[in-house]
């Protein structure tokens, strides 16, 4: 069977920026007008702000910095830098939050958003952090209720409020919605779209209680209504009723092909209710996230790994499966202080992924266990290329039977997850989560 396609690392931003440069110098105005034009549609595609404690006033002045480069074009929205804008997050942290969502710097820039193509808005208080709905500036409130109501506009995350009114998720064509760390709810505020919604996909830690986002009081409809159109689900696992509210989800949605379980260690070694996946009838994706490293426990008894436990199941999946995927964190290091890889014994959990593999998942085409090294600052001159590459041979020999035995379906990688000092603006490309400039 054929393997995945290896993830093809990002473009170093130091060349990317002499490509740009490069274009500037084009003598031809229609071409370098082109040019220039396809570079912002790449470099401004995804926007992403992280504020910490330390980087509040620098976060700001890029902040700032992006507002003042929207409001110099008159037509940003819809030929300009805005309008090239398709997901814009901002995730904050520590104790300064409250200054990002109470100033105009935020709500002036998302008037400006999703005017001409779809887009993605994300807005996280994190670090433990919550905030009260009630205190962000009317301002911001106004700004951001006038772009769920913008059509274009088909994807929300939020992260961290309390106090939220129900019907916050209900823009006339949001169709993916995240949430994490929501409390709290207050009923639906009048004046905003009332009538229930059909999602594609949902991400939830089940903070919030799913069915009541998606009802209106005011247009009852069946809970298999509001679930004909869902496709995909990404649902965490923490306890026991986190299992029975996905299965509730998993019930009701009868066309469902995305399925994607985030499990915590804590939740190992303990009797938690099993996920009962396999009656999907259409399921054609599995990933299975195992958020933390795997426990001593679980290393020496892989039947007490909740990830493991999801997989090794009773009955044959549905023939509609095609792709499963087990993620796991196998090194946790820290490179810019000095730290070296640590490597563990794995030999009864390449044992087990064997006998699962051989028994249940024959008919799937891509079996793909990938390991993934936890975020860590860098040293000057790092080569992530080369690391990479001898971490993932290093990685293989940790797993013997499954390379012995799975040669065709299964396919190994590792990952490294990566940050420098000071970034702000980070993006994703083929694989790899790499820290951006503007």
């Amino acid at each position: 069977m054929p393997s995945p396609p290896q993830p093809v690392p990002p473009l170093p931003l130091e060349l990317i920026d002499r490509v740009i440069d490069k274009i500037a110098e084009l003598p031809n105005n229609h071409e370098r007008r082109n040019g220039l034009a396809s570079s912002h549609r790449h470099l401004f595609a995804l926007i992403t702000f992280r504020l910490g404690t330390t980087q509040r006033l620098f976060v700001q002045k890029k902040l700032s910095a992006l507002r003042n480069i929207i409001n110099a074009d008159p037509h940003s929205e819809t030929t300009g830098i805005a309008s090239h804008i398709r997901d814009f997050c901002v995730n904050v942290l520590g104790l300064f939050f409250r200054r990002v969502f109470t100033d105009d710097t935020l709500a002036a820039i998302q008037r400006r958003l999703f005017r001409t193509r779809e887009g993605r808005l994300s807005l996280i208080v994190g670090g433990g952090s919550e905030m009260d709905w009630g205190k962000v500036g009317k301002d911001f409130e106004s700004a951001f209720f006038d772009l769920c109501r913008n059509s274009q506009m088909t994807a929300l995350q939020l992260g961290g409020f309390n106090g939220l009114p129900l019907n916050v998720f209900h823009g006339p064509n949001i169709k993916h919605i995240e949430i994490s760390r929501l409390d709290s709810w207050k009923s639906a505020m009048q004046g905003f779209n009332q009538e229930p919604i059909r999602l594609k996909s949902i991400s939830t830690d089940h903070s919030a209680p799913i069915l009541d986002l998606l009802r209106s009081e005011s247009n009852p409809r069946s809970t298999q209504w509001l679930f004909s159109k869902f496709k995909g689900l990404n649902t965490s696992i923490y306890k026991d009723e986190h299992v029975t509210q996905t299965m509730s989800i998993i019930s009701c949605a009868p066309a469902l092909d995305t399925l994607v379980v985030e499990v915590s260690a804590s939740v190992c070694g303990t009797p938690v209710e099993t996920l009962i996946w396999t009656q999907i009838p259409n399921l054609r994706r599995l990933k299975i996230v195992h958020k933390e490293q795997f426990t001593r426990e679980c290393l020496e008894a892989p039947s007490k790994c909740a990830a493991i436990r999801i997989l090794d199941i009773l009955e044959d999946p549905s023939p509609s499966l095609k792709a499963l995927c087990l993620d796991f964190i196998i090194y946790p290091l820290n490179l810019a202080y000095g730290e070296s890889l640590r490597h563990y014994n794995y030999a009864s959990i390449d044992a087990a992924l064997v006998w699962i593999a051989n028994t249940r998942y024959r008919h799937v085409e891509h079996f793909i266990i990938r390991s993934i090294g936890q975020f860590g600052l860098l040293p000057p001159g790092f080569n992530g290329g080369a690391f990479v590459a001898q971490e993932d041979r290093r990685f293989k020999t940790q797993f013997p039977l499954l390379y012995e035995k799975c040669p065709g379906s299964l396919h190994l990688s590792f990952k490294l997850d990566y940050a420098r000092p000071g970034d702000v603006l980070e993006g994703e490309q083929a694989g790899f989560y790499q820290s951006q400039w503007i």
